[in-house]
């Protein structure tokens, strides 16, 4: 006696189910988008954080390996920064990095620690200290508002990211 396989009807989906469906991911993509855009806003100042915490290593680093003063540099004003060889008064500025920030982001920092020309500066000595007349803080806006910030720990050795929006309230 031979088994057969039950029979199953040759038929695909009919026009009201695939109605049904493109209206169902309709609704859950449309709920979905703001949330989604919200996430990628996010995404781009703290990827700018990171981005400013790994240049501030990397100046250290070139600092140790030279055996020069390095300078990790940020402008305000033109919501730039990088990386210098720090050059003595009236010498040619050396620049190893420079780094432009999106549109929507902007830079902040204490005026006591600005430049002349405006910029905060990170002072790494040839043996990868911290000068302590250098910036402490360093904030990252998104839209007019603190987003994040790139701080000096309280030993005064390393950096980290800050997200001012964890800080608990006072």
């Amino acid at each position: 006696m031979e088994r057969r396989a039950p029979e199953r009807p040759d038929r695909g989906f009919s026009l009201l189910e695939l109605v049904v469906v493109l209206a169902l991911l309709t609704v859950v993509a449309s709920l979905s988008a703001p949330r989604l855009a919200g996430f990628m806003q996010g995404r781009t100042v703290r990827e700018e954080a990171r981005r400013m915490l790994s240049m501030l290593e990397w100046a250290r680093g070139e600092a140790i390996a030279r055996g020069e003063r390095v300078v990790a540099w940020f402008d305000p004003a033109t919501s730039t920064y990088g990386v210098r060889l720090d050059t003595p008064a009236g010498g040619a500025e050396q620049p190893l990095r420079r780094y432009a920030l999106d549109d929507d982001l902007t830079l902040h920092g204490e005026s006591a620690a600005a430049n002349e020309s405006g910029q905060l500066e990170v002072l790494f000595w040839p043996d990868g200290a911290i000068d302590p007349l250098s910036a402490r803080r360093i904030e990252c806006w998104e839209k007019d508002a603190p987003s994040l910030a790139i701080a000096l720990d309280e030993p005064g050795f390393n950096f980290r990211v800050e997200d001012p929006r964890d800080a608990p309230a006072s």
